[in-house]
C-alpha cells in the first residue's frame, strides 16, 4: 500500500474499533485477514467470533485543553456542554450528540439553542468499555496482547495493542 493508502485504512479501522467500543463490543481479533475492503473502497471488519459484548454508557469527558480566547480570561474548556444553560430533561449522552427528550414536536429547538455546543465546539464524549475484565484466552498468537498472555484479565485496551500491530504491518 503507498502511505496515503495506509493512513485511510487505518483511519477507518480506528473508527471502526472506536464505534464497537461505544456499543460496548471489544473485537478482540484485529488482524489483516479479518478488514475487508468493500467496492466503494471503504473498509468493513468482520469475523466477531471472538468479540465480547459488555455494557457501556458514554459519558461526558472534560478536554484537556483551554480556549484561550481573546483576552477576556475565560479559560473555559473546549467541548463542555455549559452546565448553567444544560436542558432540563437531557439523559445519558448518545455516541454522537447528548439525547434530549422532549415530549411536544412543538416546543423543540435546535442544540444549539440549549447551550450544548460552546464555543463551537461538540462536547467530549467517550465510551469505551474499560472496567471489563475478561478472563478468556482469545484472540490470533501473533497479536495477543501482552494482559491476554499473562491471564490477568483484559478489556478494550487489547483492541488498542492489535490495532498498532495492524499499523505496523500496513
Amino acid at each position: 500500500f503507498t502511505e496515503e493508502a495506509s493512513k485511510f485504512f487505518a483511519s477507518e479501522v480506528l473508527l471502526a474499533l472506536e464505534y464497537l467500543h461505544m456499543l460496548g463490543i471489544v473485537y478482540r481479533d484485529l488482524k489483516p485477514e479479518n478488514v475487508l475492503v468493500r467496492d466503494d473502497g471503504h473498509i468493513m471488519l468482520s469475523d466477531f467470533d471472538l468479540s465480547l459484548r459488555c455494557s457501556v454508557s458514554p459519558t461526558l469527558v472534560k478536554s484537556s485543553s483551554v480556549h484561550g480566547g481573546g483576552g477576556g480570561g475565560s479559560s473555559r474548556p473546549v467541548g463542555l456542554i455549559d452546565e448553567e444553560s444544560a436542558v432540563q430533561g437531557c439523559t445519558q449522552p448518545s455516541a454522537f450528540f447528548p439525547r434530549i427528550l422532549q415530549s411536544a414536536k412543538k416546543n423543540r429547538k435546535a442544540k444549539s439553542d440549549f447551550g450544548l455546543f460552546v464555543n463551537g465546539s461538540m462536547p467530549e464524549l467517550m465510551a469505551e468499555p474499560t472496567n471489563v475484565k475478561s478472563m478468556s484466552f482469545v484472540g490470533t498468537h501473533e497479536y495477543l496482547a501482552p494482559e491476554i498472555i499473562r491471564g490477568e484479565g483484559h478489556g478494550s485496551a487489547v483492541d488498542w495493542w492489535t490495532f498498532g500491530i495492524f499499523i505496523y504491518e500496513l
